[in-house]
């Protein structure tokens, strides 16, 4: 059985390269004193594409059943779905929609539970052929006074993450979850494992600073069966 695994292995090296490229231009700005916080933030700040976030409705021929996403929106005018969910019969199909729920809870004078609900459509996939499963969140965080680092948290059930968060710039949560799946395949006859891996960003403001980088294939893509787009 042959194995993709140089997919998997430059996947995994554009995300270490993508955490050492954000951890750079968020340091400096932890390092610089009071005084001159504000100017300096905001000149940090400027040199960190500002991403704005819309959500979308999207209706299909019958008019009932319909699609809302998160679309991150760039100053370049590249779009980015990063949530969606489809409703039918006026109910969220979570087998094929891609989305989370994020909880903060006060436990102390800047600290706090975070908790995050992740629904993945990963789930559609016939179990009995997944080899394995991954599911990542990472988060910036203050490690001490001077410096900051990425806190990895890894879920059991693949459905939930639970982490501790110090407050960090007015309680703003800047991450991301990152999923990988291989499954048993078969491709022109030959027997193969398939290797796939997503990232759904994870904010809690609006606008973002989430500097990961836009792949270069998210694009609005539009389906026949659709009718009409309406910005919420």
């Amino acid at each position: 059985m042959m194995i993709l695994e140089e997919e998997q292995e430059k996947n995994r090296d554009i995300l270490g390269q993508t955490i050492k490229m954000k951890m750079i231009l968020i340091i400096p700005f932890l390092m610089i004193s009071c005084k001159d916080d504000i100017k300096k933030e905001n000149t940090i700040k400027s040199k960190i594409e500002t991403v704005k976030i819309v959500n979308i409705r999207t209706y299909f021929k019958d008019n009932i059943n319909h699609m809302d996403e998160e679309v991150y929106v760039y100053n370049n005018g590249d779009s980015l779905v990063n949530q969606f969910k489809f409703y039918e019969n006026k109910k969220v199909d979570t087998i094929h929609s891609n989305f989370y729920t994020l909880q903060l809870r006060s436990t102390d004078k800047g600290k706090y539970k975070g908790s995050i609900k992740y629904y993945s459509d990963f789930e559609r996939f016939d179990k009995k052929k997944i080899n394995e499963r991954r599911a990542e969140f990472y988060y910036l965080q203050n490690i001490n006074k001077d410096s900051v680092d990425f806190v990895k948290v890894t879920s059991t059930d693949l459905k939930t993450f639970n982490f501790d968060y110090v407050d960090f710039r007015n309680n703003t949560v800047q991450g991301m979850i990152n999923e990988t799946l291989s499954l048993d395949t078969i491709i022109n006859g030959e027997k193969m494992v398939r290797i796939l891996e997503k990232v759904t960003l994870i904010d809690n403001k609006n606008p973002t600073y989430n500097a990961y980088p836009l792949p270069k294939t998210a694009k609005f893509i539009k389906n026949k069966g659709i009718i009409k787009r309406t910005i919420l």
